[in-house]
């Protein structure tokens, strides 16, 4: 009998599944033409369902907001694996930034344009830090200003699964090439749905005229079919010209106050502003122009020195530089992170020069401020003594505001005019006879004949009774602005 061979079946590997390719580099620029395959976002915002933070409206088909500290919606859509974020947006007003929470596979962070004064672009989540911490490999580029009052911008997010890219006007402003597992926005995971996107503003006014995702690598999804339109479309017999064009509402001019007490501080202030034009602008304007133009002599010495020995970065700042006092008459605030070693010796030089006039300039005004004071505090008395105690103790406010303001124009490197009259832009955090144009906006001095007393300071109980009601009309919970993000608060049980 012949022997039995037992054959073994061949023993089977597992196959792997063909990897998938890799995602391609982003570029460096993108193309601006409109997409034919994007997701248009706005329809499907229903800012009664959607509103995190109140500030954002309709404008026709278009969202705005004012300028205040923090304005929020979720976008009603689950992003995809990867996907494109692209928006045409436009600054109505001087402010801060605007601001998009991405998420990719259950990570969230976010890309601000606009931030510190309108001077930065960043990413920022990585390990939880809402606001520009620097994560591995991070990239960004400052710019100021980021937005221009008054001009359409497109922006757009590249989300991947290698990290993400910032585009403004086609070039990349800021790259986040690191793995995004470390990515996460705890105090905002609350707010949005997994994996939804969220649009914001921080003390800042912008319109969004377009929103659209496209996606790239899987599916978005949206999370509730288009509301109908708030009116109904014309009729096709209506024509263009049988709509009336519409018009913006006209607010009326401020009438002037007609009564004793601020026709009194009107021409007490006009006198002081007089006096001042007079006796302390001419001077100091023309210290501040002799300034200007001897920094701006020394910057094209440097920039000649600079190019003639190779240096082409310090010459590129340097110009740069020449370009600001040009443009602008002032220096920013503060130095941004990484400013050129050409620059910061003669950014100290000229704070310091400015720093003199404007003691000259106090030094000047001194008597003015003197006089101006006393004039009010004889009124004061006055209206004292006539038992008219509402209208000195308005009097009252009113040198106490001139003396804050002229306390302040000593300590900021400040403008030319009068900080303490209200036909001069106050000191601001910048230098030089325009600072306020490039700094951040602050609002002017009232005039004298607006400022009116204080309000009494608020006791304990007021201030309970104010947040139990705020907890009571939101439901249990409010938010605390934390830069251009919020933070919950619930009340205990």
């Amino acid at each position: 009998m012949p022997k039995q061979v037992v054959v073994s079946p061949p023993k089977l590997e597992p196959v792997s599944p063909p990897a998938a390719p890799a995602t391609p580099a982003l570029p460096d620029t993108v193309d601006l033409a409109p997409w034919t395959d994007g997701i248009d976002l706005l329809p499907y915002i229903d800012l009664e369902q959607d509103t995190i933070e109140p500030g954002w409206t309709r404008d026709g088909t278009a969202l705005i907001t004012g300028n205040r500290d923090s304005a929020m919606v979720k976008l009603p859509v689950v992003a995809p694996e990867e996907y494109d974020l692209r928006l045409r947006i436009t600054r109505t007003e001087p402010g801060q930034a605007i601001t998009l929470v991405l998420t990719r596979k259950e990570h969230e962070f976010v890309w601000t344009g606009g931030a510190y004064g309108d001077g930065m672009f960043a990413f920022g989540g990585f390990q939880g830090n809402p606001l520009f911490a620097k994560s591995p490999g991070e990239a960004k580029k400052d710019s100021k200003p980021c937005f221009e009052e008054g001009r359409l911008y497109d922006v757009q997010l590249s989300v991947r699964n290698a990290g993400a890219v910032a585009y403004v006007e086609g070039k990349w402003v800021t790259r986040l090439p690191a793995d995004l597992g470390e990515m996460r926005l705890p105090n905002i995971s609350p707010m949005l749905g997994l994996g939804q996107l969220g649009l914001s503003t921080y003390q800042a006014a912008f319109r969004v005229d377009a929103l659209q995702l496209r996606e790239i690598t899987g599916k978005a999804k949206l999370l509730r079919p288009v509301p109908a339109p708030a009116t109904k479309p014309p009729t096709p017999a209506m024509t263009q010209t049988d709509t009336p064009a519409p018009t913006a509402p006209v607010t009326p001019p401020v009438p002037a106050p007609t009564d004793p007490v601020s026709l009194r501080l009107a021409e007490l202030e006009k006198g002081f502003l007089a006096a001042y034009d007079q006796q302390v602008a001419p001077s100091h304007d023309a210290a501040v122009a002799a300034l200007n133009t001897s920094y701006l002599g020394r910057l094209d010495r440097d920039i000649a020195a600079a190019s003639q020995s190779g240096k082409l970065d310090a010459a590129l700042a340097l110009r740069d530089e020449r370009n600001q006092m040009a443009n602008h008459g002032s220096l920013p605030a503060e130095d941004v992170p990484g400013l050129s070693a050409a620059i910061k010796p003669l950014r100290a030089t000229y704070r310091s020069a400015m720093a003199k006039l404007i003691d000259q300039r106090q030094t000047l005004a001194a008597p003015l401020y003197d006089a101006y004071d006393r004039a009010l505090a004889a009124y004061q008395d006055e209206l004292t003594r006539a038992t008219q105690l509402d209208e000195a103790a308005r009097i009252k406010a009113v040198r106490a505001h001139v003396a804050s303001l002229r306390e302040a124009s000593g300590h900021a490197l400040a403008g030319t005019g009068p900080p303490a009259v209200a036909t001069v832009s106050p000191p601001g955090p910048g230098v030089g006879d325009k600072a306020d144009a490039v700094a951040v906006p602050v609002a002017p001095p009232l005039p004298a004949s607006q400022v009116l007393p204080p309000l009494p300071k608020a006791s304990q109980d007021d201030i309970r009774a104010l947040v139990d009601w705020m907890f009571r009309v939101k439901d249990n919970w409010i938010s605390v602005a934390e830069g251009p993000v919020s933070r919950q608060i619930r009340q205990s049980a």
